[in-house]
């Protein structure tokens, strides 16, 4: 996690409880469809070299990691995922293959009440709308105009799904295995 100070909101201490300046807050950033600082995204139904790339990347810092820990961990070179760590990452692995099964990938998105039905298609269509108006403004070529293009993709398929909750379901189970299969072929014999 990148430790600029604009992610960090911290608790002052009154000198006399003992109390120290502990950090009371995180902004973990970004998620599913939101931006990290406003905005909209896409999410795609699928997850590539190029995506895990942009994860590991500081986006404040071009050319830096984002966090010291998954650069002493993972990295990527010529498109390909050099693991540094094998048996780390294979505990891992096999961990995330336990905990993100499909049957908890329904319970994750319904416990965040993402919609479903012809409500949630509707609000897709009129915050396609919105992206489309705001697309307009932008810069052809930008970070936010290929952003706000790539929301609205994500959104177009939002409508065929029926809605957030069924995109969401069928795109993280796609994730979750592109996420296994891209880790196993980098472990290679590793991987039992």
């Amino acid at each position: 996690y990148d430790r600029t100070p604009w992610n960090f909101m911290f608790r002052r201490g009154d000198g006399l409880s003992g109390v120290a300046n502990d950090v009371a807050f995180i902004d973990n950033g970004a998620s599913v469809f939101s931006r990290a600082r406003g905005g909209y995204k896409g999410f795609p139904d699928r997850f590539d070299i190029a995506q895990l790339q942009v994860i590991l990347s500081n986006p404040q810092f071009p050319g830096q990691p984002v966090n010291e820990a998954y650069d002493n961990f993972v990295k990527i070179k010529n498109g390909k995922i050099h693991i540094l760590d094998k048996m780390f990452m294979r505990d891992l692995l096999m961990n995330f293959r336990r905990v993100v099964e499909d049957s908890n990938i329904d319970t994750f998105v319904t416990q965040a009440q993402y919609l479903e039905g012809q409500r949630s298609v509707d609000d897709a269509e009129a915050l396609i709308g919105e992206l489309e108006q705001e697309l307009a403004r932008l810069p052809k070529g930008s970070s936010d105009y290929i952003k706000t293009q790539d929301a609205i993709e994500t959104y177009r398929q939002v409508m065929e799904a029926g809605g957030e909750a069924p995109y969401l379901k069928k795109a993280l189970r796609q994730r979750s295995d592109d996420i296994v299969k891209m880790f196993q072929e980098a472990l290679g014999s590793y991987y039992v």
